[in-house]
């Protein structure tokens, strides 16, 4: 975790600073490393706002997403990014000394805490309902309504933890990509490679009829009724 507080008392009444500090038009003014602002959800600042920044980190610029998580006019603010990596900034503010005391905090997770975060994110999404979800009273209905082919790959396959393995096991082994860029390009690579020694589901013929709505019943194709009802009248 990085995390950074500092502390500055500004000439100023509260209500003047927090409206300046604010106003996402005035951040260049005191950002230096902010190349581009602009709000992203229309009224006034709230909880729930999303605004867009382009910043120079390093040698190229980076676009991230945020939204104000707290909002307490001429009190506090806070923010939270919604794209990588995770970090949160905290403003207070404080009339002292016939001005303003400014409190600014910054926390970013790093990279191993948030893979971490969203592993466990992925785990609650995907993986729960994938390995657990047939055993829950109820959904046992949905998996007889499945090629029962199929079935051993619902009950044992976890398609985040086996599709990314190769994955994270590399990226242990380099000690991290460089970049963003050569991050993505070394993980596609390594899953181009890695498809061609992935195990191919059983009857691979069915999951056509499976994704164009087929019917099973008990893991068995049902065969739809001839349209005419009957066997056809002689002539």
């Amino acid at each position: 975790m990085i995390q950074h507080k500092a502390t500055i008392h500004l000439n100023r009444p509260v209500e003047q600073v927090f409206s300046f500090v604010l106003d996402h038009h005035n951040l260049r003014m005191w950002q230096s490393n902010l190349i581009e602002s602009e709000q992203l959800t229309d009224g006034s600042m709230r909880v729930g706002t999303r605004f867009r920044e382009v910043r120079r980190l390093g040698r190229r610029p980076s676009e991230i997403q945020a939204e104000i998580t707290a909002f307490e006019p001429n009190q506090r603010f806070a923010t939270k990014t919604v794209t990588e990596p995770p970090v949160t900034v905290n403003y207070d503010f404080e009339a002292a000394d016939g001005g303003t005391r400014r409190t600014y905090t910054f926390v970013m997770l790093t990279r191993a805490e948030g893979r971490q975060s969203v592993r466990r994110r992925l785990r609650r999404q995907v993986a729960q309902g994938s390995r657990e979800g047939h055993r829950r009273p109820g959904r046992a209905a949905g998996v007889l309504r499945l090629p029962a082919e199929h079935w051993i790959h619902l009950r044992t396959t976890n398609p985040i933890e086996s599709t990314f393995a190769t994955v994270r096991l590399r990226q242990r082994v380099t000690k991290g990509s460089g970049s963003r860029a050569a991050g993505v390009a070394m993980a596609f690579k390594l899953i181009e490679a890695a498809q061609h020694r992935w195990r191919a589901v059983n009857a691979p013929h069915l999951v056509v009829l499976v994704r164009a709505g087929a019917v099973f019943e008990n893991g068995k194709l049902v065969e739809r009724p001839d349209e005419s009802g009957g066997e056809i009248p002689a002539a």
